[in-house]
């Protein structure tokens, strides 16, 4: 019984979690989320944001474009249309 109780309690979270992210979002396109997501990503503290950085890391690591601070920079610069370049990074799961 108890089980169940907190696998409620953990969806009602999930639902909340999302229902804040829908709010924060709703205004962008696809390419704005994926930026400030990364944005997120490569600033935060989280766990999973630290996994990010180490990711990108590796694989950025035999070029100069490694820093996630800059990939997150040029990114936000092509979806502004102020810079075009081909750098990769990788896609946040959703």
């Amino acid at each position: 019984m108890k089980r169940h109780t907190t696998n409620v309690k953990c969806v009602q979270l999930k639902e909340h979690i999302q229902a804040q992210q829908m709010k924060e979002y709703a205004h962008m396109t696809d390419e704005q989320r994926q930026c400030t997501i990364e944005q997120k990503l490569a600033n935060g503290s989280s766990p999973i944001a630290g996994l990010w950085r180490k990711l990108t890391q590796r694989l950025y690591a035999s070029s100069t474009r490694h820093d996630p601070e800059r990939i997150v920079a040029e990114k936000q610069a092509t979806y502004n249309g102020k810079v075009k370049h081909k750098t990769r990074v990788p896609q946040v799961v959703r």
